[in-house]
């Protein structure tokens, strides 16, 4: 690796606290640029298959929107809705890995 580190850490909580918040701030802030392994952002995805027509005829922001209305632990932390088309499947990126379990 030319001009760069590799970070370890114990557990996905550990490497959620690398990749949020104010760690991943103080990193950008000097210079150094985050890159979460896909097996991490993996973790902190969620598919749902089959989603009812009334749910997937809104735009992602709106699904968004109105989980975080809906359940408060995800107020700040989906950070990406995804409608696959012609599929009614729908990707949710948490920004904890955490969070993808509490569904």
């Amino acid at each position: 690796m030319d001009d760069g580190f590799v970070v370890l850490t114990k557990d996905d909580h550990d490497a959620d606290l690398l990749f949020h918040g104010a760690a991943k701030n103080d990193l950008l802030n000097n210079d150094f640029n985050t890159i979460m392994p896909p097996e991490i952002r993996a973790k902190k995805t969620v598919l749902l298959f089959n989603v009812d027509d009334y749910v997937y005829k809104n735009n992602e922001e709106q699904i968004k929107e109105e989980i975080r209305g809906l359940n408060s632990w995800a107020r700040d932390e989906i950070k990406e809705v995804y409608k696959f088309p012609n599929s009614n499947t729908l990707k949710i990126t948490f920004g904890q890995t955490l969070l993808q379990t509490k569904h």
